[in-house]
């Protein structure tokens, strides 16, 4: 009940905000150009997980919850840039760079910046000043879907605690001026989601590693990235996990889904 507090209150803020600093320098009809701060990580959270048959309970680790702070825009400019651009998103990337240098990229996440009107007959737009966003990166065996997130046993042999993590501050670079088109296009590595009250991203098997963040503008109707990904000021750093003795879990399967089950879980993506 907690988590899911949390988890309501992040994403109610990411639709409340206050302009920052920038520089918002309009060039054409269909064109801008911006400086923006850099984003930053407001706070991070360890989720616990109970596991366990019976009365032999043990605590080990979801995965991570995150909180970022999103810089901020006015709405007479996220109107402006709107109707130059057709932008109506913030796209955050986040990767995963591992112990051995390599990263990964583990999904892109998206912010509907513009709310079009209710009513049907009016085509007056709506526009947020986003401030904070949240969401979870989770262990392979919490990720994958709610229906493995119940089992008393984790699928995978998952067993791992998150003992430590750290928020660190990337080399400094001075702060860039992003240019934006309506005609640019930059594919994506893989599909965008838009936020939700349960958004998570799959962290892997192992979570050790450290985890950054990218902020861009986007277009969602077309699904098209405008403009260069701008690096948030910190990232996640987790150094190390603990293995857990479940002891009641030994020798534990899942029960299989039936037809009928597999069928709900692909149409519902349970």
């Amino acid at each position: 009940m907690k988590m899911k507090k949390l988890i309501f209150t992040l994403v109610f803020f990411s639709f409340l905000g206050c302009t920052d600093n920038y520089i918002y320098s309009p060039l054409n009809s269909h064109s801008f150009m911006i400086e923006l701060p850099k984003g930053t990580i407001d706070r991070v959270k360890v989720i616990d997980w109970k596991v366990g048959r019976g009365k032999y309970l043990n605590k080990i680790s979801k995965g991570i919850l995150v909180s970022l702070n999103i810089p901020s825009i006015s709405k007479k400019d996220l109107e402006d840039i709107n109707k130059k651009t057709e932008v109506d998103s913030w796209l955050i990337r986040v990767s995963k760079i591992s112990r051995t240098g390599n990263t990964t990229t583990l999904g892109h996440i998206t912010l509907p910046l513009v709310q079009k009107n209710w009513r049907k007959s009016s085509n007056k737009k709506f526009f947020r000043d986003i401030k904070k966003t949240g969401f979870s990166i989770f262990y392979s065996a919490a990720a994958h879907s709610s229906r493995f997130e119940k089992f008393s046993c984790p699928a995978f042999d998952h067993n791992k605690i998150i003992s430590d993590f750290s928020i660190e501050k990337r080399k400094t670079t001075p702060t860039k001026k992003v240019l934006v088109q309506k005609g640019s296009r930059y594919p994506l590595t893989s599909k965008s989601e838009e936020i939700g009250f349960f958004t998570r991203l799959n962290g892997g098997i192992d979570m050790k590693g450290s985890y950054t963040f990218e902020l861009a503008f986007y277009n969602a109707k077309r699904s098209r990235r405008q403009g260069s990904f701008m690096p948030f000021r910190e990232f996640i750093k987790i150094p190390d996990e603990k293995a857990v003795n479940i002891k009641s879990c030994a020798g534990f399967k899942p029960t299989p889904l039936t037809e009928e089950n597999k069928f709900r879980q692909f149409r519902f993506k349970r």
